[in-house]
Protein backbone atom coordinates (compact mmCIF):
# COMPACT_ATOMS: atom_id res chain seq x y z
CA UNK A 1 0.00 0.00 0.00
CA UNK A 2 3.39 2.51 0.92
CA UNK A 3 4.08 1.88 -2.92
CA UNK A 4 1.22 2.16 -4.06
CA UNK A 5 0.26 5.53 -2.53
CA UNK A 6 3.76 6.80 -3.51
CA UNK A 7 3.57 5.86 -7.38
CA UNK A 8 -0.06 6.49 -7.80
CA UNK A 9 -1.11 9.57 -4.96
CA UNK A 10 -4.72 10.94 -4.49
CA UNK A 11 -5.40 11.12 -8.25
CA UNK A 12 -8.37 8.91 -8.76
CA UNK A 13 -8.25 6.22 -11.18
CA UNK A 14 -4.47 5.45 -12.12
CA UNK A 15 -3.38 6.25 -15.71
CA UNK A 16 -1.56 3.91 -17.51
CA UNK A 17 2.18 5.28 -16.81
CA UNK A 18 1.58 5.04 -13.34
CA UNK A 19 -0.23 1.58 -13.37
CA UNK A 20 3.48 0.51 -15.53
CA UNK A 21 5.42 2.24 -12.86
CA UNK A 22 3.49 0.08 -10.51
CA UNK A 23 4.10 -3.07 -12.39
CA UNK A 24 7.81 -1.99 -12.85
CA UNK A 25 8.34 -1.46 -9.23
CA UNK A 26 7.13 -4.82 -8.69
CA UNK A 27 8.67 -6.53 -10.76
CA UNK A 28 12.03 -5.18 -9.66
CA UNK A 29 11.44 -6.23 -6.23
CA UNK A 30 10.43 -9.61 -6.86
CA UNK A 31 13.78 -10.18 -9.04
CA UNK A 32 16.29 -7.76 -7.45
CA UNK A 33 17.96 -10.92 -5.56
CA UNK A 34 16.61 -13.91 -7.95
CA UNK A 35 19.23 -16.94 -7.72
CA UNK A 36 21.59 -14.79 -5.15
CA UNK A 37 24.79 -16.47 -4.34
CA UNK A 38 24.90 -15.88 -0.90
CA UNK A 39 27.87 -12.99 -0.71
CA UNK A 40 28.37 -9.54 -1.72
CA UNK A 41 29.99 -7.93 -4.60
CA UNK A 42 33.05 -6.90 -2.65
CA UNK A 43 33.97 -10.32 -2.15
CA UNK A 44 33.26 -11.34 -5.79
CA UNK A 45 35.64 -8.90 -7.20
CA UNK A 46 38.18 -9.40 -4.53
CA UNK A 47 38.39 -13.62 -5.12
CA UNK A 48 38.10 -12.48 -9.16
CA UNK A 49 34.72 -14.85 -9.48
CA UNK A 50 33.61 -15.67 -12.76
CA UNK A 51 30.40 -13.07 -12.21
CA UNK A 52 32.65 -9.96 -11.49
CA UNK A 53 34.86 -11.13 -14.48
CA UNK A 54 31.48 -11.71 -16.95
CA UNK A 55 30.33 -8.00 -15.45
CA UNK A 56 33.56 -6.51 -15.22
CA UNK A 57 33.45 -5.68 -11.51
CA UNK A 58 30.93 -3.77 -11.98
CA UNK A 59 27.26 -4.66 -9.74
CA UNK A 60 28.17 -8.38 -10.38
CA UNK A 61 25.28 -9.33 -8.21
CA UNK A 62 22.71 -7.61 -9.16
CA UNK A 63 23.85 -7.67 -12.47
CA UNK A 64 23.88 -11.76 -12.08
CA UNK A 65 19.77 -11.04 -10.27
CA UNK A 66 19.08 -9.22 -13.81
CA UNK A 67 20.17 -11.79 -16.50
CA UNK A 68 18.70 -14.81 -14.26
CA UNK A 69 15.38 -12.77 -13.81
CA UNK A 70 15.18 -12.16 -17.96
CA UNK A 71 16.71 -15.67 -19.07
CA UNK A 72 14.23 -17.00 -16.95
CA UNK A 73 11.28 -14.71 -18.57
CA UNK A 74 12.47 -16.10 -22.01
CA UNK A 75 11.70 -19.36 -21.30
CA UNK A 76 8.04 -20.43 -21.96
CA UNK A 77 6.89 -22.15 -18.77
CA UNK A 78 8.15 -18.86 -16.72
CA UNK A 79 6.97 -15.88 -18.95
CA UNK A 80 4.11 -14.65 -17.57
CA UNK A 81 3.56 -11.90 -20.30
CA UNK A 82 2.74 -14.63 -22.78
CA UNK A 83 -0.27 -15.45 -20.91
CA UNK A 84 -1.27 -12.06 -20.40
CA UNK A 85 -4.75 -11.02 -22.19
CA UNK A 86 -3.80 -8.87 -25.32
CA UNK A 87 -4.48 -5.27 -23.74
CA UNK A 88 -2.61 -6.42 -20.75
CA UNK A 89 0.45 -7.55 -23.00
CA UNK A 90 0.12 -4.42 -25.23
CA UNK A 91 0.41 -2.37 -22.31
CA UNK A 92 3.44 -4.32 -20.58
CA UNK A 93 4.96 -5.21 -24.07
CA UNK A 94 6.44 -2.90 -27.22
CA UNK A 95 3.01 -3.86 -28.82
CA UNK A 96 1.18 -5.84 -30.44
CA UNK A 97 3.50 -7.40 -33.32
CA UNK A 98 6.06 -8.62 -31.14
CA UNK A 99 5.29 -12.48 -31.15
CA UNK A 100 8.38 -13.48 -28.18
CA UNK A 101 6.70 -11.35 -25.81
CA UNK A 102 9.65 -10.29 -23.76
CA UNK A 103 9.76 -7.19 -21.54
CA UNK A 104 9.76 -4.09 -23.85
CA UNK A 105 13.52 -2.59 -24.01
CA UNK A 106 12.38 0.79 -22.35
CA UNK A 107 10.25 -1.50 -19.41
CA UNK A 108 13.57 -3.28 -19.61
CA UNK A 109 15.77 -0.65 -18.88
CA UNK A 110 14.03 0.53 -15.74
CA UNK A 111 13.78 -2.39 -13.89
CA UNK A 112 17.52 -2.78 -15.10
CA UNK A 113 18.01 0.98 -13.40
CA UNK A 114 15.92 0.03 -10.57
CA UNK A 115 17.86 -3.35 -9.59
CA UNK A 116 21.37 -1.52 -10.07
CA UNK A 117 20.25 0.89 -7.63
CA UNK A 118 20.14 -2.00 -5.23
CA UNK A 119 24.35 -1.98 -5.12
CA UNK A 120 25.56 -1.01 -1.97
CA UNK A 121 28.01 1.36 -4.09
CA UNK A 122 25.68 3.41 -5.29
CA UNK A 123 23.98 4.01 -1.81
CA UNK A 124 25.28 7.54 -0.92
CA UNK A 125 24.85 8.63 -5.26
CA UNK A 126 21.04 7.67 -4.82
CA UNK A 127 20.11 8.74 -1.42
CA UNK A 128 22.41 12.22 -1.91
CA UNK A 129 20.04 13.05 -4.83
CA UNK A 130 16.69 12.11 -2.92
CA UNK A 131 17.21 13.94 -0.40
CA UNK A 132 18.12 16.84 -1.93
CA UNK A 133 15.40 16.61 -3.94
CA UNK A 134 12.94 15.93 -1.44
CA UNK A 135 14.34 16.73 1.58
CA UNK A 136 14.11 20.41 1.06
CA UNK A 137 10.26 20.94 0.07
CA UNK A 138 8.15 21.92 2.59
CA UNK A 139 6.07 19.18 4.58
CA UNK A 140 2.57 20.73 3.41
CA UNK A 141 4.09 18.92 -0.29
CA UNK A 142 4.12 15.16 1.33
CA UNK A 143 0.68 15.78 2.44
CA UNK A 144 -0.70 16.70 -1.27
CA UNK A 145 0.74 13.18 -2.23
CA UNK A 146 1.40 13.87 -5.73
CA UNK A 147 1.80 10.74 -7.68
CA UNK A 148 3.76 9.59 -10.55
CA UNK A 149 1.99 11.64 -13.12
CA UNK A 150 3.50 14.71 -11.33
CA UNK A 151 6.65 13.58 -11.67
CA UNK A 152 9.16 14.14 -14.25
CA UNK A 153 11.17 10.35 -15.48
CA UNK A 154 14.02 10.72 -13.31
CA UNK A 155 12.26 11.80 -10.17
CA UNK A 156 10.06 8.65 -11.15
CA UNK A 157 13.22 6.68 -10.98
CA UNK A 158 14.53 8.04 -8.32
CA UNK A 159 11.28 7.67 -6.06
CA UNK A 160 11.25 3.60 -7.53
CA UNK A 161 15.16 3.02 -6.70
CA UNK A 162 14.97 4.53 -3.30
CA UNK A 163 11.67 2.56 -2.92
CA UNK A 164 12.93 -0.55 -3.59
CA UNK A 165 16.30 0.05 -1.57
CA UNK A 166 14.29 0.80 1.58
CA UNK A 167 12.62 -2.76 0.75
CA UNK A 168 15.92 -4.39 0.13
CA UNK A 169 17.67 -3.13 3.16
CA UNK A 170 14.72 -3.42 5.32
CA UNK A 171 14.10 -7.14 4.80
CA UNK A 172 16.71 -8.30 7.21
CA UNK A 173 15.14 -6.85 10.12
CA UNK A 174 11.62 -8.37 9.82
CA UNK A 175 10.97 -10.77 12.36
CA UNK A 176 11.14 -14.37 11.29
CA UNK A 177 9.84 -17.34 13.23
CA UNK A 178 12.01 -20.28 13.63
CA UNK A 179 10.81 -23.94 13.55
CA UNK A 180 12.44 -25.93 16.47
Amino acid sequence: NLLKSLVLGDQGPASQESMLTLLVCFFSAVCHDYAHKGVNNDFLVNTSNPLAVTYNDKSPMENHHLAETFRLLSLKPYNFLAKAPKRSYNFLAKGPKRKDRHVAPERQQKVIDAVLATDMKKHLNITSQFNAKFCSLPMASFVSKPGVNDMDDDTRMLVMQVTLKCSDYGQPSLCTQTVG
